[in-house]
Protein backbone atom coordinates (compact mmCIF):
# COMPACT_ATOMS: atom_id res chain seq x y z
CA UNK A 1 0.00 0.00 0.00
CA UNK A 2 2.39 2.31 0.72
CA UNK A 3 4.58 1.76 -2.70
CA UNK A 4 1.31 2.31 -4.56
CA UNK A 5 0.45 5.34 -2.18
CA UNK A 6 4.37 6.94 -3.08
CA UNK A 7 3.09 7.39 -6.77
CA UNK A 8 2.63 10.98 -7.73
CA UNK A 9 -0.21 9.97 -10.25
CA UNK A 10 -1.98 8.27 -6.77
CA UNK A 11 -4.22 10.69 -4.87
CA UNK A 12 -4.95 8.03 -1.88
CA UNK A 13 -4.52 4.35 -0.99
CA UNK A 14 -7.88 2.48 0.92
CA UNK A 15 -7.21 -0.18 2.83
CA UNK A 16 -10.22 -3.47 2.36
CA UNK A 17 -11.62 -3.67 5.52
CA UNK A 18 -14.71 -5.70 3.78
CA UNK A 19 -15.20 -8.23 1.80
CA UNK A 20 -16.08 -5.61 -1.01
CA UNK A 21 -15.12 -2.24 -2.03
CA UNK A 22 -18.75 -1.25 -2.51
CA UNK A 23 -18.91 1.64 0.76
CA UNK A 24 -15.35 2.66 -0.53
CA UNK A 25 -16.47 3.81 -3.90
CA UNK A 26 -19.31 5.21 -2.49
CA UNK A 27 -17.61 7.08 0.16
CA UNK A 28 -14.69 7.64 -2.00
CA UNK A 29 -16.09 8.47 -5.55
CA UNK A 30 -12.90 7.69 -7.39
CA UNK A 31 -12.01 8.36 -10.96
CA UNK A 32 -10.19 5.22 -11.28
CA UNK A 33 -10.84 1.75 -9.54
CA UNK A 34 -7.51 -0.57 -9.90
CA UNK A 35 -8.27 -4.21 -9.24
CA UNK A 36 -5.59 -7.36 -10.44
CA UNK A 37 -6.45 -8.56 -13.89
CA UNK A 38 -7.38 -11.93 -11.86
CA UNK A 39 -10.36 -10.26 -11.85
CA UNK A 40 -11.28 -9.79 -15.22
CA UNK A 41 -11.50 -13.80 -15.27
CA UNK A 42 -13.92 -14.61 -11.90
CA UNK A 43 -16.16 -10.80 -12.40
CA UNK A 44 -16.43 -8.18 -9.82
CA UNK A 45 -19.44 -8.82 -7.40
CA UNK A 46 -22.31 -7.47 -7.93
CA UNK A 47 -22.18 -4.72 -5.35
CA UNK A 48 -19.12 -3.38 -6.58
CA UNK A 49 -20.30 -2.82 -10.12
CA UNK A 50 -23.77 -1.25 -8.59
CA UNK A 51 -21.50 1.44 -6.74
CA UNK A 52 -19.20 1.28 -9.81
CA UNK A 53 -22.06 2.49 -11.97
CA UNK A 54 -23.65 5.19 -9.60
CA UNK A 55 -20.45 6.84 -9.07
CA UNK A 56 -19.03 6.91 -12.54
CA UNK A 57 -16.35 5.09 -11.43
CA UNK A 58 -13.75 3.86 -14.37
CA UNK A 59 -11.81 0.49 -14.11
CA UNK A 60 -9.00 -0.92 -14.87
CA UNK A 61 -7.69 -3.63 -14.68
CA UNK A 62 -3.75 -4.24 -13.58
CA UNK A 63 -1.76 -7.69 -14.39
CA UNK A 64 -0.83 -9.84 -11.44
CA UNK A 65 2.33 -11.13 -11.17
CA UNK A 66 3.55 -14.37 -9.84
CA UNK A 67 6.89 -12.85 -8.30
CA UNK A 68 6.57 -11.61 -4.65
CA UNK A 69 8.93 -9.67 -2.68
CA UNK A 70 8.37 -12.51 0.08
CA UNK A 71 9.59 -15.28 -2.44
CA UNK A 72 12.46 -13.32 -3.53
CA UNK A 73 13.72 -12.71 -0.07
CA UNK A 74 13.36 -16.03 1.08
CA UNK A 75 14.88 -17.56 -1.64
CA UNK A 76 18.34 -15.25 -1.09
CA UNK A 77 17.63 -16.45 1.86
CA UNK A 78 17.88 -19.92 1.57
CA UNK A 79 20.70 -19.19 -1.51
CA UNK A 80 23.03 -17.46 1.24
CA UNK A 81 22.08 -18.98 4.54
CA UNK A 82 25.02 -20.66 5.20
CA UNK A 83 26.97 -17.33 4.63
CA UNK A 84 24.68 -15.06 6.47
CA UNK A 85 24.75 -17.42 9.53
CA UNK A 86 28.49 -17.64 9.36
CA UNK A 87 28.53 -21.68 8.75
CA UNK A 88 30.22 -21.18 5.73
Amino acid sequence: MEMIDALRWVDFVVPQGEETAASVIRACKPYIFLKGDDWKQRGLPTVELEALSVVGTRICYTPIHSVSSSGLLRDYFWAHADQMTGRA
